[in-house]
Formats: structure tokens, C-alpha cells, sequence
């Protein structure tokens, strides 16, 4: 019999699986302040992101608004980590574009419903890991493996990017070297307004700090070289 207990299942083991219970039964009221502006901040980069995502991967913007919302809800319910922001992300985008174009036409109602399949098996496929505990097989993964992926995927998204970045005519183009040769040959179409006005952004992106830090260095205001005024360009950025 005492062989035997260890694999008798606790009165409380289910919470295991639902985190949430024991985090509230711990939850402090001056917590909530801090998880008040933590959400707000969140929220305020959600949205714009969320649609980008979208347009990346095909579906109509506000499917990445659905994306963003209901995954967060579900996760802040089973999920136990405190940091992790859930959503939709680039590389998952260029994953389902890359798959569901090959079926239908990007914006379809076809593409969308493969799309939801998609997302549906993933999802379905999470699960199973965290049933099963065997969420930890991704670190048998190699770095290096992970690194090129995730350096890929920037430079795919970046291609991707500069129809909008320049005014060019979107490339329904899967083939990356084929969307570039092609954006290059018609170069000479490039939008002025539309590229200096994305590149204004993408240079007040980079310096915003750098510009947060000289203005409250004339105003004669203490900073530190990390200060979170330094880390809003995005909000200020996605809200011009």
C-alpha cells in the first residue's frame, strides 16, 4: 500500500491544470494597481499589432483582434506563467499564410475557414502537450536550429513589408526572392510620400529614446538611461 501512493492522485492535483485558482486565493489588492497598468500598456500594443499580424497573415483585421482577446482570457485561466504575452505572433502568421495560400486566396471566405482549421489543430495539439506534460520536448530543439528560424522569419517579414513600405502593388508571391526581384523592377513606381513617411517612422522609432532622454535633458528632468518613457515609441508610433 505504500508502494502504491505515490501514484494516487491528490485532492488538489486538478489545480494543476487550473492555475488561476490558486493565484486568486494569493492575490493581494495592491496588486492590482499593477496588473491595472500592465494591462492598459498590453493593450494599448495589442491592438495595432494585432491587426498587422492579421494583414500578414491574410485574414481580415479583425480577426486578429479576436485573436488577441480570447487567447489571453483562456490563457489567464490555464496558464501559469506571469510574464508570457499570448496572442498572435509574426512567426505563427507567416506559417499559416504560407500554408493556406496554397488552398485558397488570401481575404476569402475559403481562406479563412482553413485558416480557423488551422489554428483549431494547433490549438487542439497544445493541449495534448499539456495534458501530457510533455511541453519540455521543445528543449531538445537545437539553439542554433531556433536562431536561423526566428532570423528567417525577420527577414520574411521585412519582404513582406515593403509593398506597404513603398507603395508598390502587393506580391501575392510565396517565393521571397521572386517578391523582391520584382519589387526592385518596379522601383521606379515607388510612392515618395508613402516611403518618406515610412521612413519617417521607422527613424523616430529607432531615436525615440534617444529623443525622450534629450528633451528631459533640456527640461533639466532626472532620467535614467532605461526609464519606461524610453520604451512607449511604439504606442506614440501605431498611435500617429
Amino acid at each position: 500500500m505504500r508502494s502504491g501512493s505515490r501514484f494516487k492522485i491528490g485532492k488538489h492535483d486538478w489545480q494543476i491544470y487550473v492555475p488561476i485558482v490558486q493565484v486568486l486565493s494569493q492575490y493581494k489588492r495592491t496588486d492590482f494597481s499593477h496588473d491595472l497598468v500592465a494591462g492598459l500598456v498590453v493593450g494599448m500594443v495589442t491592438i495595432p499589432q494585432a491587426i498587422a499580424y492579421a494583414f500578414l497573415a491574410g485574414v481580415p483585421p479583425q480577426s486578429g483582434l479576436y485573436a488577441s482577446l480570447l487567447p489571453m482570457v483562456i490563457y489567464a485561466i490555464f496558464g501559469s506563467s506571469k510574464q508570457m504575452v499570448v496572442g498572435p505572433v509574426a512567426v505563427a502568421a507567416l506559417l499559416v499564410v504560407a500554408t493556406a495560400s496554397e488552398y485558397a486566396p488570401k481575404y476569402s471566405d475559403a481562406y479563412l475557414g482553413i485558416s480557423i482549421i488551422i489554428c483549431l489543430q494547433a490549438g487542439l495539439f497544445l493541449w495534448t502537450l499539456r495534458l501530457s506534460r510533455m511541453g519540455g520536448l521543445v528543449n531538445l530543439l537545437s539553439h542554433p536550429v531556433i536562431t536561423g528560424f526566428v532570423n528567417a522569419a525577420a527577414v520574411l517579414i521585412i519582404i513582406s513589408q515593403l509593398p506597404a513600405f513603398t507603395g508598390l502593388a502587393t506580391s501575392e508571391s510565396q517565393q521571397p526572392i521572386t517578391a523582391l526581384t520584382n519589387l526592385l523592377a518596379d522601383a521606379q513606381n515607388i510612392h515618395a510620400l508613402t516611403l518618406t513617411f515610412g521612413f519617417s517612422a521607422l527613424v523616430l522609432l529607432l531615436g525615440f529614446p534617444w529623443l525622450v532622454r534629450r528633451i528631459a535633458r533640456t527640461l533639466r528632468i532626472p532620467m535614467r538611461r532605461n526609464h519606461a518613457l524610453t520604451r512607449i515609441g511604439p504606442m506614440v508610433i501605431a498611435s500617429i
